[in-house]
């Protein structure tokens, strides 16, 4: 994962899979086969977040919870482009394709700089806190 010729390969997968979300039969397709993936994975990356816990719970929690919502946000976005492709003759699935790449942009970036500004945030209330706290103690001094 962390060499080159996989950063090649999946730089090349990355260009072809968003390349062939603007051909409208080649995203439908990509989308069938893509259903059942995003399933079996979600599945997959849910029971890893529960290493040590017992086998029916684990793997439960990992089909409701993993593979349900992978399954559910994968087939909504199926239906989507399926449903754009029928109602707009295709042409209509590169302007859903751009509004989908756009927030997944968003979202991606905000994952990143929200936690980092909630910690600004809370680091900025703490020195404001301690600073209220000493300049209470210290009037209270000179009341004294």
């Amino acid at each position: 994962m962390g060499t080159y010729p996989a950063l090649y390969a999946f730089g090349v997968a990355t260009a072809i899979e968003i390349a062939a979300y603007y051909i409208p039969w080649v995203d439908n397709l990509l989308d069938t086969v893509a259903t059942p993936t995003a399933i079996a994975f979600g599945t997959w990356i849910a029971a890893a977040l529960f290493p040590n816990t017992d086998p029916l719970l684990k793997w439960t929690m990992a089909v409701l919870a993993g593979g349900g919502s992978a399954g559910i946000i994968q087939a909504l976005t199926g239906f989507t482009r399926l449903s754009s492709t029928a109602l707009t003759v295709g042409f209509g699935n590169s302007i859903l394709t751009t509004i989908e790449s756009i927030g997944a942009f968003m979202l991606s970036g905000l994952a990143i700089f929200v936690p980092l500004l909630a910690i600004g945030l809370v680091l900025g209330l703490l020195l404001f806190s301690l600073n209220r706290g000493f300049q209470i103690l210290a009037i209270k001094r000179e009341s004294q």
